[in-house]
Order: C-alpha cells, then structure tokens, then sequence
C-alpha cells in the first residue's frame, strides 16, 4: 500500500488461475454430487427476496435470495463490461448460498485472467489533496459483500474517525429470518452458510443516562472498571451483552440500542453453575410422564415438516424417536433427563 494508491509486485499466470479454477470445481462437485449433502443443503434456511430486501442484505446472501447487488456495478469505478456478470438464484437457501458462491469464484477467475492482460507489475497512485479538514467514503465489493469505509480528516491532516462497515452488519439481522422455519439442528450449517464476521458486529452499546459524564463520552466499549476511574474494554473482561431490554441497577429501561452494561449477563442457570463441583450445582426437576406426552407431541409436530421439505433422515430418526417414547410410556419408564429431545 502506498499513500493515495498501491504498488502491484506481480501479476498471477493464466496456469495458476486455471488450476485454482479447476480445484474449486472438483470440490463443488465432490459435495453436490453427493446425495446426502445436497439434500441437507436443499430448502435449508431459506431466505424471502422480501425480507432480504427489507434487511438491507448484501454479498452472496442477497444475491441468493434474488437481489443482484454488486458495488462494482452501482458504484463502478472501472468498468469492466461483459466480463462482470452478477450470479443470482430465487430460492434463498443453503445450497443456493453455496452455488453462488461457488460461481463467484468462476467470474473472479475470469475477471483476474481479463484485467492481468491489460496490467504490468509497478504504482499506480492519484494526487492526495492539500493539507487541512477533510473527509471521504469508499465503497468496494468485497466476497461477503460491498464493503463501505469513511474517514475524516484534522486540520493537520491527522486522522480523526476511521471507520469501516462489514456486510455482516446487514446480514447478521437476516440470519434469524432464515431460521425460523429450521430445527435447532440446521443452525450450524445454516450459520456457515452465511459465513458473516463476528468482529465489529458484537460491541456493547453505549451506557446509560446515569452513567458519570465521563463514562458517556467514553467509547460505547468502554466503561469505567468498578473501583477505578480507569477505563477497559469489556470484551477483554469476557463480558457478554446483556439483553437491550434488562434494567440496570437504578432500574432504568434503557429503549433500544441503548442498553446497559453493568454485569455479565447468563441468563441460564447452566451459565451461572457450571464451574462449580456437581455435588453442589441445583438439583434438576424430575422428568414426569406428561413431559414424555409433551415430547411425543413435540417430535409428531415435527414429522410432517421434515417429510415436506425432503429432509429423509431427519424424519426417520424424530419416527424412531416417538416409537422409543411410545415404549418407554407403555413399559411405564420415567423419561431420564439425560434421554430427552437433544439425544432424539
């Protein structure tokens, strides 16, 4: 990287890009080709073109859902005509999500071998502005999707505010549209078909109104240690987010976005026990036989759903499930704990 631009130190061989391309294809049809993986991808986790759109999606997940964004082609700074072709699919799921990625590789191949004809090894740069206040925005398409960064300027020309946003900010909402039609198993594969980033997405929001002035103007990820005036980021304190909606200790209800750190949140008691010895943790209620109805029923509503939507092995194993319940009641056995839905 160079200021206002960049050195380029070599270029890669038309070879080089036919044996990745060729690599990648082997592997697409090593996992489609297999008939349990492409069922388990197949109407997994869809996601509606409507609440794509409504979410702001962007990258490979909005593109699977129908939408064909790409900054490269609404905010073009070189065009790169015929050789830039933006894939799109209608169904939204996993597997549409795996194919366009899999044809994004393809055109970037494409586009690598068409722009290394036109481009030899050296700097390319443009003309930086005077010194003195300024600012500027740049947006790029990058393989989860359009990347934005903005940047503002002192008057010494000192950098005041960087600050860059992922996709993943757009796509993270969108995550629990697609699950809400899945079982707890499809979350996994759900979650690395969409493949977002973590970091930058998950910073505690800022304190509330009875936090001390100079905690406000604090960063939103910082707080004062108790007992201190120092400052420290509360994700280096393992601390996790707590709920927009919990009061703090004042009992405020901070609205939306504006929620409260004061304490890490575990809002299961698993959370909150599982370092101590087992002779010490709370005693678990005993399994009834009306919870073992209650699992009958569950997996029975289940059944159906797995059956329509061509998940084979999914609905054999809730059918064994209930025959194994349906044994337990009439043999009169209590359901162990350790024997509940998660081992079905």
């Amino acid at each position: 990287m160079l200021p206002g631009g960049a050195r380029l130190l070599a270029l890669p061989t038309p070879a080089e890009m036919r044996a990745i391309g060729e690599d990648i294809g082997d592997l697409v049809q090593l996992a489609l080709g297999h008939p349990v993986v492409k069922d388990r991808f197949t109407g997994t986790a869809a996601l509606p073109a409507e609440a794509a759109r409504d979410l702001g999606c962007l990258g490979y997940v909005a593109r699977a859902s129908g939408l064909a964004l790409d900054a490269r082609i609404m905010h073009p700074a070189l065009d790169l005509g015929p050789a830039l072709h933006v894939p799109t699919t209608e169904t939204g799921d996993v597997l549409a999500r795996f194919q366009i990625r899999a044809k994004e590789i393809d055109i970037s191949l494409y586009l690598i071998d068409q722009l290394t004809r036109r481009l030899e090894p050296g700097s390319f740069t443009v003309p930086l502005a005077e010194e003195g206040p300024g600012h500027g925005s740049g947006l790029v398409e990058g393989w989860r999707g359009t990347i934005a960064t903005r940047i503002e300027l002192a008057p010494d020309s000192t950098l005041t505010r960087v600050k860059p946003v992922d996709p993943s900010f757009f796509n993270w909402p969108a995550l629990p549209v697609a699950l809400a039609d899945t079982i707890v198993p499809d979350f996994p594969l759900t979650n690395k078909s969409f493949n977002l980033s973590y970091a930058g997405n998950d910073l505690c929001p800022p304190p509330c109104a009875h936090a001390t002035p100079a905690r406000r103007d604090a960063p939103a990820c910082y707080q004062a240690k108790p007992g201190t005036s120092r400052t420290v980021p509360l994700h280096i304190r393992g601390m996790d987010r707590r709920p927009e909606d919990a009061p703090c200790r004042r009992g405020c209800l901070p609205t939306r976005g504006q929620g409260v750190r004061v304490r890490a949140w575990r809002p299961r008691w698993r959370r909150r026990h599982a370092h101590r010895p087992a002779a010490i943790r709370p005693p678990r209620a005993d399994v009834s036989r009306s919870t073992v109805d209650d699992e009958i029923a569950f997996a029975a509503r289940l059944l159906p759903d797995a059956r329509e939507r061509g998940h084979h092995n999914e609905a054999e194993r809730l059918r064994q499930c209930i025959d194994q319940l349906l044994d337990r009641r009439s043999a009169g056995d209590t359901l162990d704990p350790s024997d509940g839905p998660e081992q079905c």
